[in-house]
């Protein structure tokens, strides 16, 4: 589904995605907050995406 909606091939979206979520789980709470990117606002935008 996200795929389509971003136009890229299954395969590649699952491979930023993995990309993507690795990076911010490496991260700690303080760094993102300190990006403005708080884990509790990374909850809310996930939330979004699936409702769209």
């Amino acid at each position: 589904m996200f795929s389509k909606r971003f136009a890229l091939e299954e395969v590649k979206f699952v491979a930023l995605g993995t990309w993507y979520f690795e990076r911010l789980n490496n991260l700690t709470d303080q760094q993102l907050t300190q990006y403005d990117y708080p884990r509790v606002k990374i909850g809310e935008d996930l939330k979004k995406m699936q409702l769209k």
